[in-house]
């Protein structure tokens, strides 16, 4: 199962897009915070897409700064830049 719960501050104001078959499509950067086994704190972001109509509730109701939660599933893809191939979750 790809089941992933996350909690954070929004990061930069969110963005609606209409895609050409109109569909509603959000996307917004979340800030993410956690402690590891040792102590250490760390952050990290995370890129959430929201199609449809959870796109257009959160496009009415999210702004910068709010702290969320989300639920949904993580994906994976290659991606290249200065001839690196990475992976991007």
């Amino acid at each position: 199962m790809n089941k992933v719960f996350l909690s954070g501050k929004i990061v930069g104001n969110p963005e609606l897009r209409m895609e050409s078959n109109d569909s509603a499509h959000l996307s917004l950067v979340m800030s993410v915070r956690h402690r590891t086994r040792s102590g250490e704190t760390h952050q990290e972001l995370y890129h959430v897409n929201a199609w449809n109509n959870a796109a257009r509730w959160a496009a009415e109701n999210l702004t910068k700064g709010q702290i969320v939660a989300v639920q949904g599933y993580l994906t994976q893809r290659q991606i290249q830049a200065g001839g690196i191939t990475a992976t991007a979750t």
